[in-house]
């Protein structure tokens, strides 16, 4: 059966969906047909696997490409996802993820293994005389109007490399930059075709992404992307965009695998010799979760059977096993929630004994409460109620607060410190923290992920903070329906030979887990 795929669109267009033409090229052994404008006929060319097939007219008359395809194909294959006269509908949160799903491949987008592939010409090389830096800096389609400040930016960040823009050449064919993109230490694209093609190197890439008229009209984030930062952020980020220029080994997330599908919010333990980790879980498929050992659920309080139970954390308490956790319920419209802890036990079955609901603040229905850190002292119930404007320590006894221990207010330029894990840390205790951006709708929101240093004794003040974030979220798209961008939340820290291994939910679909040491702490 012959078939053809159609991308109508330009440089950048046929540059996205270019993998998906040639690895189906590699497991038929058969060169592939793409149809393309005629005046990007040139470009294919260039692509390995590819045979293009000129379409006489407009890059935005899809329907008309379609027909004229059917006289001759079998199966017609579009990857396009806009039209003159038919609007396509958005499933995704990217045109470009979109595309890839239409060709059924969009599992396959996030797979470094799906390169783009341009041979390079063998006698074709590049040699700046100095440490190389690529500034993709013009777009037609998708300009960044602050362009000249990034420059900047690089040149101060990166003072011994010499930068190359590329709209100060003018090339015949955008796939000869490629080995000046080899030649590269790092690639700043803008929202432009160079950022599709950087998917032909190995170089790695500080991409600025497109957000008007809507996020979906940008580029999906990618494994490749050292930081993958939208246009209306790049003020805010600017000492992200830094680290991101200067750190030659990112930080890297390690995927956990959950046996209930797509867990996330993890927390961890090693308690008598074995490893423990909880992770929440949407049982019903509606707003709702449950709280899962090893792919059994925990058995809460039964009066809890039709609530919410979220973001366990484990901690030990007078030797024994524990877990705080979040009970929400939805009633009349109205949200609330309360914070509770009991015993984790496994007689058979996970569950939890001796449930008990600390009377605080709103911690009585009254409201929602969420984020209060548990950690032991001295064989007695510590909770982190609030981090500012003073931070607040409750001395928790079964349901009974005893005192509330009062210190300066911990501030942090990257939004409110919140919730988190504690662990010791020599004579001091070491809290790792999460924060948001509140600024914009919902999906505009990034988390980030910090360290703070407290005094081990009442009233276990703050002393220190993170400079900067040792993480902040990012855009992966992960096909599950609770999926939410650019959420990072710590819920466990186990002390390792150098360090720390810190697990967090990643997007509300994800269990991951980080290496860290001394020096990404930022303190």
């Amino acid at each position: 059966m012959s078939h053809v795929y159609i991308a109508l669109g330009k440089s950048g267009d046929i540059l996205s969906v270019a993998p998906i033409v040639q690895m189906q090229a590699r497991l038929t052994g058969k060169p592939q047909s793409l149809m393309v404008s005629e005046e990007f006929v040139y470009l294919v060319n260039r692509l390995e696997g590819i045979i293009p097939v000129p379409y006489n007219g407009t890059f935005f008359d899809l329907m008309d490409a379609i027909r004229q395809a059917k006289r001759k194909y079998d199966q017609v294959i579009p990857l396009q996802v806009f039209d003159r006269t038919v609007p396509i509908s958005h499933r995704t949160p990217s045109f470009q993820l979109d595309q890839w799903l239409r060709a059924g491949r969009v599992d396959s987008f996030q797979d470094c293994g799906w390169q783009l592939h341009v041979p390079r010409p063998k006698t074709c090389s590049f040699n700046s005389g100095n440490p190389l830096v690529i500034f993709a800096d013009f777009s037609q389609s998708s300009p960044f109007k602050h362009k000249e400040e990034l420059y900047l930016l690089i040149r101060d960040a990166l003072p011994g490399h010499k930068i190359v823009r590329t709209s100060e050449y003018r090339l015949s064919n955008i796939c000869d930059f490629l080995p000046m993109y080899d030649a590269a230490d790092l690639i700043v694209s803008v929202d432009t075709a160079h950022l599709h093609l950087t998917r032909a190197c190995q170089t790695p890439v500080v991409a600025m992404i497109q957000d008007q008229p809507t996020r979906w009209h940008g580029s999906a984030w990618h494994p490749r992307f050292r930081l993958h930062c939208r246009y209306g952020d790049f003020e805010a980020r600017q000492d992200e965009l830094i680290a991101a220029m200067q750190k030659a080994s990112p930080i890297k997330l390690e995927k956990q695998e959950t046996a209930l599908p797509n867990g996330y919010n993890p927390s961890f333990i090693d308690f008598n010799g074995s490893r423990i980790m909880t992770y929440r879980w949407h049982r019903n498929g509606d707003w709702r979760t449950r709280i899962a050992v090893d792919g059994k659920e925990i058995v809460f309080p039964k009066q809890y059977d039709d609530y919410s139970i979220e973001d366990g954390r484990l901690f030990t308490l007078a030797g024994k096993l524990m877990l705080s956790y979040v009970v929400a319920r939805l009633e009349h419209g109205v949200q609330s929630a309360i914070v509770g802890y009991g015993e984790l036990v496994n007689d058979g079955g996970w569950r939890i004994v001796n449930h008990h609901q600390p009377k605080f603040g709103r911690n009585e229905w009254t409201g929602i409460e969420k984020n209060w850190t548990p950690f032991e002292y001295k064989g007695q119930l510590r909770f982190i109620y609030a981090s500012f404007p003073q931070q607040i320590v409750l001395e928790v006894d079964g349901d009974r607060v005893a005192k509330a221990h009062k210190s300066g207010g911990v501030s942090w330029e990257y939004g409110d410190v919140r919730g988190g894990c504690i662990i010791t840390h020599g004579t001091k205790l070491l809290r790792f923290f999460h924060s948001h951006t509140t600024r914009g709708p919902r999906e505009s929101w990034i988390y980030r992920i910090g360290a703070a240093l407290m005094k081990p004794e009442p009233p276990f003040e703050t002393i220190k903070v993170s400079f900067a974030p040792i993480i902040a979220g990012n855009e992966k798209w992960i096909p599950c329906r609770h999926w939410k961008q650019n959420v990072a939340f710590p819920g466990g820290a186990i002390a390792t030979a150098d360090g720390w291994k810190l697990a967090v939910g990643w997007n509300d679909c994800e269990c991951v887990t980080v290496d860290l040491r001394e020096s990404d702490l930022n303190l």
